[in-house]
């Protein structure tokens, strides 16, 4: 009867979450096609610190998203709990603690607290899940920002070039990007604040700000150097797109140059010991069995 209403809560728990993520992410897409972003009405990073500045360079830019997080915490520990507790009462993890303890010798002890560790494991992974997500959401707004710059500084060259100032050049680009990938937003955050009165320069140091990735703002300096000196704007534009497209290349290489290396883990942590257990298992038992019946013969 235990196990059945914790298997009911844990259920009842997941659908709820599941369908909290669904509704959250279907109400920001929706915000996002009525308002834009959020987050980018010109409050920037002003008076956030900690985990709100964190959840908000992720992405989660509404004024309760440090609240949801945190709620979301609380409720994937209950999981958590639930989920550790239903695996001690599971077939497999009984079966492999009665396995352990059969083992002859009493070598089997040794590997009892991997046994019992297991449902911390699982209390700990499920939760870390919220982190992990926002952790995976920051990951995909810098991939995003990364992938999208280049092409957009070619733009704003080529229209710098064919005698566009830069809000000119700023509004084909909003026109022609996609509203729903984060580089576009922050430029219409930028497009939006200028129409306010707010000066070029700030607008742009607040959109560095917001975005937080280093090749966005090694382009906002540029800029507003740029700006500063008297500089053109279309060379300032190509410069800063061949340098982001040779920074991204050089990481391309670093990531390659690295592989051979991470490898060695996953090589040796889980191919190498399902090598060593089938090979030397059975000889390894047999030599325990028989030190175990010498071992009781010698005492008898």
């Amino acid at each position: 009867m235990t196990i059945f209403l914790v298997s009911t809560v844990w259920l009842a728990l997941a659908v709820g979450m599941w369908w909290g993520f669904v509704r959250l992410e279907s109400r920001r897409a929706l915000e996002l096609r009525l308002y834009g972003d959020e987050g980018d009405t010109g409050r920037g990073m002003e008076g956030r610190g900690g985990v709100a500045r964190w959840l908000f360079r992720a992405g989660f830019r509404a004024p309760d998203a440090t609240t949801r997080f945190f709620a979301a915490c609380l409720a994937f520990v209950a999981l958590g709990v639930a989920g550790g507790y239903l695996v001690t009462r599971t077939a497999v993890y009984q079966t492999g603690a009665r396995w352990l303890e059969e083992i002859p010798g009493g070598s089997g002890q040794l590997l009892m607290p991997l046994i019992g560790a297991l449902p911390w494991v699982v209390v700990v992974i499920v939760s870390l899940g919220p982190w992990l997500y926002v952790r995976r959401r920051r990951r995909d707004l810098v991939r995003q920002v990364e992938a999208d710059l280049p092409l957009d500084l070619e733009v704003f060259a080529t229209l710098a070039r064919a005698g566009l100032g830069f809000e000119g050049a700023l509004v084909r680009v909003v026109e022609s990007g996609d509203a729903y990938r984060p580089l576009t937003r922050e430029f219409q955050a930028v497009q939006r604040e200028a129409l306010a009165g707010v000066p070029r320069i700030d607008a742009l140091q607040r959109m560095a700000a917001r975005v937080d990735v280093t090749s966005v703002t090694m382009f906002v300096n540029a800029l507003v150097h740029a700006e500063q000196v008297g500089a053109g704007l279309a060379d300032v534009m190509q410069h800063q797109a061949e340098e982001v497209r040779r920074r991204r290349q050089g990481e391309a290489l670093a990531q390659a140059q690295a592989l051979p290396v991470k490898l060695v883990f996953p090589l040796v942590i889980c191919f190498l010991p399902g090598i060593f257990i089938w090979t030397l298992g059975p000889a390894l038992y047999e030599f325990i069995r028989i030190a175990d019946s010498v071992l009781q013969q010698g005492g008898s």
